[in-house]
């Protein structure tokens, strides 16, 4: 963070990439679990982020830094 640049002045600002994870949820039988409701959720991320899973059980959820997460699908 920085505050009063003055106009003229060369500001450089480094934004890191962040990263994504891609979610797959089944059923008992193997089969992709449409309209799941993902939570995502670390130390560094409250409240937990949620998604749902689209018809082919999948869904991506992006603009995460690095770190680990817990997972859970309802």
């Amino acid at each position: 963070t920085r505050r009063r640049v003055a106009e003229g002045e060369k500001l450089v600002i480094v934004l890191g990439k962040q990263g994504a994870l891609v979610v797959k949820v089944v059923g008992a039988g193997g089969a992709p679990a449409a309209g799941a409701r993902v939570l995502v959720t670390s130390p560094q991320l409250w409240p937990a982020r949620v998604a749902d899973t689209g018809q082919d059980g999948s869904v991506r959820i992006g603009g995460l830094d690095a770190g680990t997460y817990a997972l859970r699908a309802t």
